[in-house]
């Protein structure tokens, strides 16, 4: 699959898979970093990507599995109490709630 192919999958389906990511994950920087993972994860499958009735559905799939295992980890990892602080991204104090998201992230759920 050529370069060409690539950045048109990306700025065509990039938008809504990000906001599929972002809808799971509640993080935007997750999601962000969850986009790109997951058209990653999708070119390691280009026969799904050479057809365009199928490849929306199968990136989106890939995005659907990707954001649910990243929640899964981040809930063995004690991370889910912190997903649970939703703040909403215009309130002043929402850059600090992610420093501190980032640095609670690294403590069991009983410590942060």
């Amino acid at each position: 699959m050529g370069g060409d192919r690539i950045a048109e999958l990306y700025r065509t389906w990039g938008p809504a898979i990000y906001r599929r990511c972002s809808r799971l994950l509640r993080d935007p920087e997750a999601a962000r970093d969850a986009t790109q993972e997951v058209f990653r994860k999708a070119l390691s499958s280009p026969e799904k990507l050479a057809d365009p009735d199928t490849a929306l559905p199968f990136i989106y799939r890939v995005a659907t599995n990707h954001c649910l295992n990243e929640r899964r980890n981040a809930g063995r990892h004690g991370e889910t109490e912190l997903m649970e602080l939703d703040v909403a991204s215009d309130h002043p104090a929402f850059p600090r709630r992610r420093l501190v998201h980032r640095v609670l992230s690294r403590f069991d759920a009983k410590t942060q």
